[in-house]
């Protein structure tokens, strides 16, 4: 049976560890924290391309 990878940081049991320093493997969430790796790019909503055939769900509902 292969040993289980535990995280050098947290200990959890990682199966695909996201960084290997030497003989010790992190995890892609400690990895990040640690600043190994670099943070998720995340979407801007100034970006998004607006649907105009669309109707909006509640925009012209007036009571």
């Amino acid at each position: 049976m292969p040993q289980k990878l535990h995280c050098a940081r947290c200990g959890r049991v990682t199966l695909r560890p996201a960084v290997v320093i030497g003989a010790q493997p992190f995890g892609r969430v400690c990895a990040r924290k640690a600043g190994l790796i670099e943070p998720k790019r995340r979407g801007r909503a100034s970006e998004a391309c607006r649907d105009t055939r669309t109707l909006d769900l509640f925009g012209s509902a007036h009571a």
